[in-house]
């Protein structure tokens, strides 16, 4: 689980999940393994592709081209792999954004059969990345004193486990360095982080076991961090002090799984 459509902005979940596909591969006895990559080429896909080439480290790369957008990826790989240049058919009508997205709704249909809102106590659960919801609360005085600086109503806030300030407000934050520098200074953390409400609800996300094994997606539809906890949509019936809450980007009506939007929350 990546959590967003794009890898632009999950390279790190990427790799770190390629790396445990890979090792994976190994308990299993075949003669090929196919590794089917994304089509981005354009805003960093070169470098992305150039990589993970890198880290899987194939036999034979087969680069399927209408033009020469690939040649990049070939020119920089140099002699050290075997490339077949395929030309793509003609007769294939690529898939278009709203193709991709009608597939993923779908998708998430099935993945939700039977799904239910459950309570989830984040003080239960194995873990949570990123680590935005666990820790302690500030008292009221501390409480008062964020909503002063960031000059905004703040719902709730908290030192988190790795010395995080986490403050939601019900509307989008946005405040200068220098307010978050004092903030900083003030409470003794190392790192500010401004969220609002509505990047947390309706949102995807997953569980893993203690395994790190995918055990099931879920979607946030309400919290109360000030009591530690959070309503999620899922069918996932493991006990939570045996899974880790894997947050997504991508926001997602749990009424129709239409993708409503995306959120900013620092992965």
């Amino acid at each position: 689980f990546v959590g967003s459509t794009s890898p632009a902005y999950v390279y790190k979940r990427l790799f770190n999940g390629l790396n445990k596909l890979i090792a994976a591969s190994r308990n299993f006895n075949f003669d090929y393994l196919f590794i089917n990559t994304t089509g981005w080429i354009s805003n960093g896909g070169v470098k992305f592709k150039i990589e993970k080439i890198k880290l899987v480290k194939p036999d034979v790369i087969i680069g399927i081209q209408r033009e020469n957008e690939l040649e990049p990826i070939f020119n920089s790989i140099g002699d050290e792999y075997v490339v077949f240049r395929v030309s793509a058919s003609q007769m294939v009508r690529a898939r278009d954004r709203s193709d991709r997205k009608m597939i993923r709704q779908m998708n998430y249909f099935k993945w939700f059969t039977n799904a239910m809102n459950k309570k989830v106590l984040i003080d239960e659960l194995y873990g949570i990345e990123p680590n935005i919801f666990s820790g302690y609360p500030l008292d009221d005085l501390k409480f008062k004193r964020i909503s002063e600086l960031l000059g905004v109503n703040i719902i709730s806030s908290l030192i988190a486990n790795d010395n995080k300030l986490v403050a939601i407000a019900t509307n989008d934050i946005e405040v200068d360095s220098t307010v978050k520098d004092k903030i900083i200074s003030e409470f003794g953390v190392k790192e500010v982080i401004l969220l609002s409400f509505s990047n947390l609800i309706p949102l995807l996300i997953a569980f893993e076991d203690i395994n790190g094994d995918f055990a099931g997606l879920g979607i946030i539809t309400n919290m109360d961090l000030k009591n530690k906890w959070i309503q999620v949509y899922t069918n996932v019936s493991i006990p939570w002090n045996k899974l880790k809450l894997i947050l997504g980007l991508v926001k997602i009506d749990p009424l129709n799984f239409d993708e409503i939007g995306f959120s900013n929350i620092p992965i």
